[in-house]
């Protein structure tokens, strides 16, 4: 029995240890700190935006820089396309915003 408690701690704190190893350190940019996610040794950082979104007043103007944010920003995940027609009838829409830069 001590053996099988001996053996499951172990396990438990080698998986705990390899998902912390999967995090790359935090990227510090202009705007703020990003946090990314390492894929075969690479660490990558995506739906990173690069410009205010083009709403409102900025609609059909220059790109606006992007304000600072506090804390840590995560880049795990794109963000969404630019908005744009559906092209192969049928096909799933997939997640678009006019706030895609």
């Amino acid at each position: 029995m001590r053996f099988i408690q001996t053996f499951s701690l172990t396990l438990l704190l080698g998986l705990s240890l390899s998902v912390q190893a999967q995090l790359p350190q935090p990227a510090s940019t202009v705007q703020g700190l990003l946090q990314g996610t390492v894929e075969q040794g690479l660490a990558i950082f995506r739906g990173v935006p690069y410009a205010a979104a083009p709403v409102g007043a900025n609609r059909w103007r220059a790109p606006k820089p992007l304000p600072q944010w506090a804390g840590l920003r995560m880049a795990e995940e794109f963000g969404p396309r630019c908005v744009q027609g559906n092209f192969a009838p049928g096909a799933e829409q997939p997640l678009t915003s006019e706030d895609c830069l």
